[in-house]
């Protein structure tokens, strides 16, 4: 199991003090499982609580940062600079990438089965985060929406974009238009670790 950056970790455990306080049917096997992969966060109110993960993730960023090294980052190791310079300098990401879902082997619950990660456009790679759909792209110019988003793919758009479906009147239509492009965005941001992983093993 992948992370990039203790956010994931961070955010698991906030999960799990979520359900801790719930009334959840099935939380005590979410909270064992949670446990499984995370570190206990440094936070004086959890000193009462110490744990071992069985299979604790693999933060992705720090073998970045201690054994990756590429020009096309421009010193950045966010994964959104990471992952467009591997589609750079991959053939085989590139070639694997280029094809349509359904074509290598992959499904998908966010995007159609034709949808194709890599895209070349007037000679040059496509970031696949900039080339995710805009959640508003189609509408009515006339159509009056809460939200003045126009595009998802970085984290704090995302942030942004889910709390304002959670505290924001709008319809339901625009709700559902954002939560879908979160997905969109989250799907992404999942496979770009497995991308990652793809290429140190290719270097290996």
């Amino acid at each position: 199991m992948f992370q990039f950056s203790p956010y994931e970790n961070s955010t698991l455990n906030q999960v799990k003090r979520q359900l801790e306080a719930s009334t959840e049917p099935d939380k005590d096997s979410l909270i064992t499982f949670i446990k499984t992969l995370t570190t206990p966060p440094k936070d004086k109110h959890y000193s009462y609580e110490i744990w071992q993960p069985e299979r604790g993730m693999i933060d992705l960023c720090e073998v970045i940062k201690a054994y990756y090294y590429n020009p096309h980052t421009k010193g950045s190791n966010s994964i959104k600079a990471i992952l467009p310079a591997i589609f750079n300098t991959s053939e085989f990401i590139r070639e694997k990438y280029s094809q349509p879902i359904a074509d290598i082997n992959m499904t998908s619950k966010n995007f159609p089965r034709h949808y194709k990660w890599l895209r070349i456009v007037n000679g040059e790679i496509e970031d696949p985060y900039k080339a995710l759909e805009k959640p508003f792209e189609d509408w009515d110019t006339d159509f009056e929406h809460k939200s003045d988003i126009e595009e998802i793919n970085n984290g704090g758009a995302a942030l942004t974009a889910y709390g304002l479906t959670q505290y924001t009147d709008m319809s339901e239509l625009e709700r559902d238009n954002i939560r879908k492009a979160l997905l969109k965005y989250c799907e992404l941001d999942i496979l770009a670790m497995v991308m990652v992983f793809e290429h140190l093993n290719e270097l290996n």
